[in-house]
């Protein structure tokens, strides 16, 4: 059974009621979600990251995602719940493709936050408002 359907809800909900609508506003209200998830998350969660990535194809788009292992003593697969943007009206011409993956077993919470934070694609974006989707997904 997923997880993802309820904090799918539960971010889009915050998005909503926060009026986030630039990257960096959107981040703002992941960043508590992802705090309160990694307090709160079920028992047969383990394995939390933040995934990021930035494709430029024929329609580009850029994301930030909640990553995590669900173990529910029959299987094990993953779960995302994403914040992806469209790029279709964005001058990406000094970006490359490319992805950040930041995992509880090397960062600390905060230190995933600044590592981010930091990355060029997400400055370069962070003060734009996009078209956003949020959605969850399984493998």
């Amino acid at each position: 059974m997923s997880i993802y359907v309820e904090p799918v809800e539960v971010l889009k909900n915050k998005i909503e009621a926060n009026a986030a609508n630039s990257v960096l506003e959107v981040w703002t209200v992941f960043k508590s979600f992802f705090i309160n998830f990694n307090e709160n998350k079920p028992q047969s969660v383990t394995n939390l990251g933040i995934m990021s990535e930035i494709t430029l194809s024929t329609s580009p788009i850029f994301y930030f995602s909640l990553h995590y292992l669900v173990d529910d003593g029959e299987c094990s697969y993953s779960e995302w719940v994403y914040c992806e943007f469209n790029l279709q009206n964005v001058n990406t011409s000094i970006l490359n493709e490319a992805c950040i993956e930041l995992w509880d077993w090397d960062y600390q919470v905060p230190d995933m936050f600044q590592q981010f934070e930091s990355w060029l694609v997400f400055q370069t974006v962070q003060d734009k408002a996009l078209s956003l989707n949020v959605y969850g997904a399984e493998s």
